[in-house]
C-alpha cells in the first residue's frame, strides 16, 4: 500500500544539551520548586494528605522524596499503589437530583502529583524549541483562537482586494482511531 514519505522536511529536533537536561536525575532543587509550586490547598489525596501539608514537613520527609523521585529515574516505574486515583463526587448544589448535580474530582496521591509536577517541567523547558510557529493551542502565551483571528483577517483581505480563495477547514476528531501505527512509527522514525 502506498504510503507518503516525509522525508527531506526539516522538524525541529532539541540540542544535545536539552536532550541531556531532560534526562539528567531529579535534583532537590527542582523537586521542591514543583512541591512549591502546586497549589497545597486543592484536594487532598486518597492518604488524606494535602501538599500544603508535604511543604510543611519538606525537611523531614525530603529525603525519603528525592529517594523516591531517584528510584522512578533510575526504573522508570512507579509502585502501583502510588497510581491509584480514587474519584469523588462533590455536590454542586443544594438540591441533587441528578449525576449533573455533582463535579466529578480525582484525588491523586500527592507524590503522583510532585513526580508529574517535575516531568511537566522539563519538559516544559524545551516545548519552544520543538512546537512549530503556527501550533497555537497548549503552548504558553499562545492562544487557540488565535487561528480564528488569523482566518478571519485573510478572508478580509480577499475581501477587500476583491480576490477570491479557499478555506478548508478539516476535522481530525477522533483521528488517533484511524491512523495506521506502522506509518506513524516509520514517520516517527
Amino acid at each position: 500500500m502506498w504510503r507518503p514519505r516525509l522525508g527531506g522536511l526539516n522538524f525541529k529536533r532539541l540540542s544535545a544539551e536539552e536532550r541531556e537536561g531532560l534526562e539528567t536525575e531529579f535534583s532537590g532543587e527542582e523537586v521542591w520548586r514543583a512541591v512549591c509550586s502546586c497549589d497545597g490547598n486543592k484536594a487532598p489525596s486518597p492518604d488524606d494528605l494535602t501538599l500544603s501539608f508535604i511543604q510543611a514537613i519538606w525537611e523531614v520527609i525530603r529525603d525519603d522524596c528525592l529517594r523516591f523521585m531517584s528510584e522512578f529515574h533510575k526504573d522508570i516505574t512507579v509502585v502501583k499503589e502510588i497510581n491509584k486515583t480514587f474519584i469523588a463526587l462533590v455536590p454542586k448544589c443544594g438540591k441533587l437530583k441528578s449525576m449533573k448535580d455533582f463535579r466529578p474530582i480525582s484525588l491523586v496521591r500527592c507524590m503522583y502529583k510532585v513526580l508529574a509536577k517535575v516531568l511537566a517541567n522539563r519538559v516544559k523547558s524545551v516545548m519552544n524549541t520543538i512546537i512549530g510557529d503556527y501550533q497555537m493551542a497548549f503552548v504558553k502565551d499562545r492562544q487557540i483562537l488565535d487561528n480564528i483571528v488569523i482566518a478571519e483577517e485573510i478572508v478580509h483581505k480577499w475581501k477587500r482586494d476583491k480576490v477570491g480563495g479557499i478555506l478548508l477547514k478539516l476535522d481530525f476528531e477522533k483521528a488517533y482511531d484511524s491512523v495506521d501505527h506502522n506509518f506513524l512509527l516509520d514517520m516517527m522514525t
